[in-house]
């Protein structure tokens, strides 16, 4: 047996958990091998330590208090000190709202200058073909109907609406 596959069953063999076979078969190897028989004792050592732990358990019952944490309902609303546990970060808070406001107008200003301005052209240029933007639309569907009012010459009357 070499070193590595000892190095591996060292533990197995300490807690009695190889056959004998192969229990018999690491006991050889440590009886030739210093290096093997120096990392058998250091287990052996640490478990030896770990047996001599005395369990420690809570300094006080843990049940109660968690349940009287637990149990506790908080009065109706929101109360005061939770009000006014954000103020610190009032001025932090204000300049992100500032800073999120800015950089919206910005996007909308170059969503507005790319691809949404020229379906808002004016009546009457070329960008209002709105054909190449919905494709073919079926004749006789209310969105035919509303494509050619919306292509069809002329002003605007009353109430926005085409003559």
């Amino acid at each position: 047996m070499d070193c590595n596959t000892v190095g591996e069953r060292l533990s197995a063999c300490l807690d009695g958990e190889l056959p004998a076979s192969e229990a018999e078969a690491v006991r050889q190897h440590l009886a030739a091998c210093a290096a093997c028989a120096r990392q058998y004792r250091e287990l052996e050592e640490v478990w030896q330590a770990v047996r001599e732990i005395t369990p420690v358990g809570p300094r006080q019952p843990l049940w109660p208090a968690l349940e009287a944490r637990v149990s506790r309902r908080p009065a109706p609303g929101m109360p005061l000190r939770s009000l006014l546990a954000w103020r610190p970060f009032a001025p932090l808070a204000g300049v992100a709202l500032a800073a999120g406001l800015w950089i919206g107008a910005g996007v909308g200003k170059l969503l507005w200058q790319g691809s949404a301005a020229p379906a808002m052209a004016e009546p009457g240029s070329s960008n209002t073909d709105s054909a190449g933007y919905f494709g073919d639309i079926p004749p006789g569907t209310p969105a035919a109907r509303i494509l050619a009012v919306a292509q069809a010459p002329g002003e605007a009357g009353p109430g926005g609406r085409r003559p």
